[in-house]
């Protein structure tokens, strides 16, 4: 298995109850958690797991795998570990739609071919998506909208935007 293969979308924080249960801080957005297997890390290796159950709780999941259960298997093997899937377990988005982790690390130019940063982060405010494109020591917050967003080409792992003053 290539590691290139797999995506991390969350990670094990710790256990909830006493019947094998992990509390999952999944990184997307839970009502979109639909899968039937992770992946976790052990050793340089990634290791199989079935999702046996999964239970919304607050502002996380909670995982029952298969094989764990008990609260001291869920310390033991779980605990502090980050869960991926397999690259061909995400959903298909539609044309001109992004996961987050493709953006990440894009870099950033304004229309006239000046360099601005790379995407070091994606802040999420309700109306639209904000890229913090940091170049040095310096941050740009660039609002993800249809007029100053261009072009983003994930294969060549570039955006243009639109120049703005403050940028």
């Amino acid at each position: 298995m290539n590691k290139n293969d797999f995506i991390k979308i969350g990670k094990i924080t710790s256990n909830h109850g006493i019947k094998g249960y992990a509390r999952f801080n999944y990184f997307g957005d839970l009502e979109n958690f639909d899968y039937k297997e992770v992946f976790l890390e052990k050793g340089g290796k990634l290791l199989s797991y079935f999702i046996e159950n999964f239970k919304y709780y607050k502002n996380y999941i909670l995982l029952k795998l298969k094989g764990i259960e008990s609260i001291n298997d869920v310390e033991t093997f779980l605990k502090g570990r980050e869960v991926f899937i397999h690259r061909s377990q995400l959903q298909k988005l539609e044309k001109d739609e992004f996961y987050w982790f493709e953006l990440i690390g894009l870099k950033v130019y304004n229309i006239n071919g000046k360099y601005l940063g790379i995407i070091d982060n994606i802040i999420e405010t309700g109306s639209n998506d904000v890229f913090v494109v940091k170049q040095d020591k310096q941050e740009k917050l660039i609002p993800y909208i249809e007029d100053i967003v261009k072009e983003i080409n994930i294969q060549k792992r570039k955006m243009i935007v639109e120049e703005l003053e403050e940028i």
